[in-house]
């Protein structure tokens, strides 16, 4: 594992393991509705559903959610549950997303120095191929 990505990853498996206890402390119903969660400042700890809907809903959990949480000894500040925002959709004519040249370049040249030479040759194949996409050589 390359020492600059450790923290992050660190991070990543602390998102993790807290949405799996968030999950594990709601109903079945409405826990199958949280996608994501972020550990923010002042252990506050911010959940993200899959609408507004279910975000609404799951507000109504959070007092029970944080005394649970802190049973098992996680303690927050607070909880919020919040919708994902849906991603603007740019799309060709073709239904395909929009790549530029610059971004394939960039996919291209960001696996060069990695220390996984599979994963460095697996982004110079992914650039070459938005490349030729962003040209129109591809379908």
């Amino acid at each position: 594992m390359s020492a600059p990505l450790a923290p992050v990853l660190e991070r990543l498996r602390l998102h993790a393991l807290v949405l799996r206890e968030v999950k594990d402390s709601l109903p079945p119903h409405l826990a199958e509705h949280c996608r994501d969660c972020v550990v923010a400042a002042n252990q506050r700890l911010v959940v993200y559903a899959d609408s507004p809907t279910w975000s609404f809903q799951l507000r109504f959990h959070a007092p029970a959610t944080l005394e649970r949480m802190a049973t098992a000894g996680r303690t927050f500040r607070a909880l919020e549950f919040r919708a994902l925002a849906k991603a603007a959709s740019v799309t060709q004519r073709d239904g395909g997303p929009r790549v530029s040249l610059a971004t394939a370049e960039l996919v291209k040249t960001s696996g060069s120095g990695m220390e996984s030479r599979e994963l460095s040759a697996a982004l110079e194949r992914l650039g070459k191929t938005m490349a030729e996409k962003a040209k129109g050589h591809v379908p």
